[in-house]
């Protein structure tokens, strides 16, 4: 049964599903899943043993986020604390009319995390959950996680966003660094809304 579930996404990705540009999404698998994959001689993950009951599911069964459900998108955001319907996104402003729109008058981005339900404004349909090595992303997929058009090669570019979310201080101790090649929920989508 699909459900309603959040989901972060940094400003820059936010614009990019904006664009039409991003329609898949990868996120670390912990290694205490990871580590009880089945894997094939060809190095795919074809099950997942849970270790109580000795029960195999399909590695995509026990992922977060299921085939039809519906992610409400996290993002940076603020309100005017004197007409508190009104609700601003970053993604929609650049740098500088952030600062001069925002900071000039005393207003502060809120962060994603923080964001209620009430507040979003996009929403995603998950169209297919599945498993794999990070590294084993294809151009054209690396294309979907919402490279810019003008750049030539979009597994290079990807591979610097990954790092720049992943091999900092607060994931680097669990190995989810481009070069350690972690195991990743691949989860692709499509927009159902935005404003």
């Amino acid at each position: 049964m699909a459900k309603e579930k959040p989901i972060l996404f940094n400003t820059e990705m936010v614009r990019a599903i904006l664009v039409g540009r991003k329609m898949q999404t990868r996120r670390p698998i912990d290694k205490d899943i990871s580590n009880r994959f089945d894997i094939d001689v060809d190095g795919t993950a074809f099950a997942y043993i849970d270790q109580t009951t000795g029960d195999s599911y399909k590695p995509q069964d026990i992922c977060m986020y299921k085939i039809g459900d519906i992610l409400w998108v996290r993002e940076t955001w603020c309100v005017d604390d004197l007409t508190p319907d009104d609700i601003y996104y970053r993604a929609n402003y650049t740098d500088k009319q952030a600062k001069e729109l925002f900071n000039d008058i005393g207003l502060k981005w809120r962060p994603s995390i923080h964001m209620p339900r009430s507040a979003a404004r996009l929403f995603l349909r998950v169209t297919k959950v599945r498993v794999e090595r990070l590294q084993d992303i294809t151009e054209e997929d690396a294309r979907a996680e919402g490279c810019p058009s003008n750049l030539p090669n979009a597994k290079v570019w990807f591979a610097g966003l990954w790092d720049k979310l992943f091999a900092n201080k607060l994931f680097a101790k669990r190995g989810y660094g481009y070069a350690n090649n972690p195991w990743v929920w691949v989860i692709e989508f499509e927009v159902v809304q935005s404003c």
